[in-house]
């Protein structure tokens, strides 16, 4: 299979040399396109670009063009580097794997963090196969080798992720049928690492699946939805695997990607609204077809001036937690401390002792003294700028609207686990009305309800929406590496998150626990 591919690479290059119609398809205008989208309302895509915001569509631009412009945006992502790994409570394998990829692309992948994310994580079996994925990934985008006696290496990895080849030559989270987007995420983990004999015989398998799977509109399939993601996985395989748009069923799959294509981005379903994950995976691959092109490999590594190194991988988002109050009543006491007030007794603090320093300037004549009076004054003016509230203010604020939804959380799922701090009934939150305005997503209807009942909510959230990953004391892989947050409205189960799921009057709003991954517990 392999002698035959290099054969066909050349057949190709020689027709390529000669051929003056039907150019192959050019993802450049496409690419410069989803760069504006992303940088829409700012002066370029990195501008205020902080780790957890849009880390993919910023490595594409990194691996395309370089990281001249990103310095502030590669600060941020080490320094959030260096609190994950600092972190006493437990951290996602793929957090610091995405920032090690990333990093790695520009060249500047410390071996703290490859250490962290990669060789001594011991933390990759309580996220499953994911974390195995793209420690993979990681690894292969640092470029190095693990240090002596490292608990992971580039071979543990591998043996793990081949291990779980399924009889039909393809991939799944669980299950016995192999699923798109994990075969595809499998075969550029393994795609560097193919002139190893045993990798090289699983990839041909991984890929005969894929091309096996293929529908005939060109799309593929994940959990039995054709969908804009899965093609723009496949045609990432692809291309790790050697094929550009010439292959016809490379082509195909590219142009059913390009179906999913809206006037902002890219759409979950075919005639859906713009999604950001659609958006950002159709950006990755888009940007391994013109890498592909200039006969380079999206998670490789780069060679840099002084190292190698490299970059890659998944769209993170930034992880925010609503926390709960235990004194609400006290928003309605006018004597109590309200944001008002913190912002005059903080603000005023800084301005008075600005002024104290500046009249201590003016008996001792120490110019020093007159820096740290403007930075004092400085600071207490932006404080008085901001908008600050206090938790009783917070919780005590609603939305309001014309629309009324109900809103119930259940965890019943959980129980058998024996965790503390969870309900008998198995309802986190019995069901409850709340209004909101007209344009309110499921994910606001959750904040709000929440909000009234002083619950805390985590989540990972972005531009085009957010993924809930806690509610009360209960958050995903808690019960497994198969655990997390779902939602149901209405009785079905919406194919995007819950931030970008637009809701209607009467709704009726479940957030569900689940212990087995694409699995809904009953009600």
């Amino acid at each position: 299979m392999r002698a035959f591919k290099l054969i066909a690479a050349v057949c190709m290059a020689l027709l390529l040399a000669v051929q003056t119609a039907f150019p192959a398809y050019a993802a450049g205008s496409d690419i410069e396109w989803m760069f504006g989208i992303f940088s829409e309302g700012k002066t370029d895509l990195y501008d205020g670009l902080e780790f957890g915001d849009n880390d993919w569509a910023a490595l594409c631009r990194i691996r395309l063009y370089g990281a001249e412009g990103a310095e502030s945006y590669l600060r941020s992502v080490k320094s959030e580097a260096e609190r994950l790994i600092s972190s006493d409570g437990f951290v996602k394998p793929t957090e610091l794997q995405r920032a090690a990829i990333v990093l790695s692309a520009a060249g500047e992948c410390s071996e703290e963090l490859i250490n962290a994310a990669v060789w001594n994580n011991d933390k990759l079996e309580r996220q499953g196969m994911n974390a195995y994925i793209w420690a993979l990934i990681a690894a292969n985008c640092y470029g190095g080798e693990a240090p002596e006696n490292a608990p992971n290496t580039a071979e543990t990895l591998t043996e793990y992720l081949l291990s779980r080849q399924l009889a039909d030559g393809g991939f799944s989270l669980k299950g016995t049928a192999a699923d798109t987007d994990i075969t595809a995420a499998v075969i550029y983990a393994l795609a560097p690492l193919s002139e190893n004999a045993e990798i090289s015989a699983a990839l041909d398998r991984a890929e005969q699946c894929l091309r096996s799977v293929q529908l005939e509109s060109g799309g593929y399939t994940s959990m039995g939805i054709e969908n804009c993601e899965s093609a723009a996985q496949a045609v990432i395989a692809f291309a790790a695997l050697g094929y550009g748009t010439e292959d016809e069923q490379v082509a195909a799959a590219l142009s059913a990607m390009m179906e999913y294509r809206t006037d902002s981005g890219f759409s979950h379903l075919i005639d859906g609204d713009t999604n950001g994950t659609a958006s950002v995976q159709a950006l990755l691959a888009l940007t391994s077809v013109e890498l592909f092109s200039c006969g380079e490999y999206l998670y490789s590594a780069v060679q840099t001036d002084d190292s190698t190194e490299q970059e890659t991988v998944h769209t993170a988002t930034q992880e925010q937690t609503v926390y709960p109050d235990t004194t609400a009543d006290a928003a309605d006491d006018d004597t109590a401390m309200n944001g008002k007030t913190l912002k005059l007794i903080i603000g005023g603090s800084l301005i008075t002792a600005g002024a104290v320093t500046a009249a201590v300037l003016l008996i001792c004549r120490k110019k020093a003294l007159l820096i740290i009076s403007v930075l004092l004054c400085a600071a207490g003016i932006m404080v008085m700028l901001l908008d600050i509230s206090t938790p009783e203010e917070y919780y005590s604020s609603v939305a309001g609207g014309d629309m009324s939804v109900t809103v119930s959380v259940d965890c019943t799922a959980a129980l058998r686990y024996g965790l503390d701090g969870l309900p008998e009934s198995g309802m986190l939150m019995e069901k409850c009305t709340v209004s909101l305005p007209d344009d309110a997503t499921a994910f606001d209807a959750l904040i709000e309800a929440a909000r009234s009942q002083q619950l805390r909510v985590d989540y990972n959230g972005s531009a085009f929406g957010e993924y809930v990953s806690g509610i009360g004391t209960l958050n995903e892989f808690d019960c497994g590496s198969e655990s997390g947050w779902l939602y149901e409205v209405n009785g079905e189960h919406p194919s995007v998150s819950a931030g970008a799921y637009s809701l209607s009057n009467g709704d009726s709003v479940k957030f569900l626990y689940t212990c087995t991954l694409g699995q809904y517990p009953a009600a």
